[in-house]
């Protein structure tokens, strides 16, 4: 049982950390977004797997990172296993505006057409 608390926290604290890079942001940076309410600490502490995510620091992360859910944070949504590659798309496409997400959207749609 230990041991399969020790590898949910290995497993959060890499999707954290896979998330926090995809996003090109800093300890320091993604605790600022998160108003400081997330020390740079505390993150650290998280990525390293010394110290489990709670619920609210998890939905305050997420939304700070603005790529992932806190279930995917915590490792109760298994089937959203997104590469850095996917949760770089996601963050551009979730910064981009309303024309930038069409524009997104079209390219996808005329790729997905030519690989047919």
């Amino acid at each position: 049982m230990i041991e399969d608390r020790l590898t949910l926290n290995f497993q959060i604290a890499e999707r954290l950390r896979l998330a926090r890079s995809a996003s090109s942001l800093s300890l320091a940076q993604l605790s600022d977004r998160t108003d400081g309410k997330v020390s740079v600490s505390m993150i650290s502490n998280y990525e390293r797997a010394q110290r489990r995510i709670g619920i609210e620091e998890a939905c305050l992360l997420a939304k700070a990172l603005g790529t992932v859910t806190p279930d995917y944070l915590l490792c109760v949504e298994p089937l959203m296993r997104f590469s850095p590659d996917e949760l770089d798309l996601l963050g551009m496409y979730r910064k981009a505006d309303a024309r930038g997400r069409a524009l997104i959207r079209e390219k996808a749609m005329i790729e997905s057409d030519l690989t047919r």
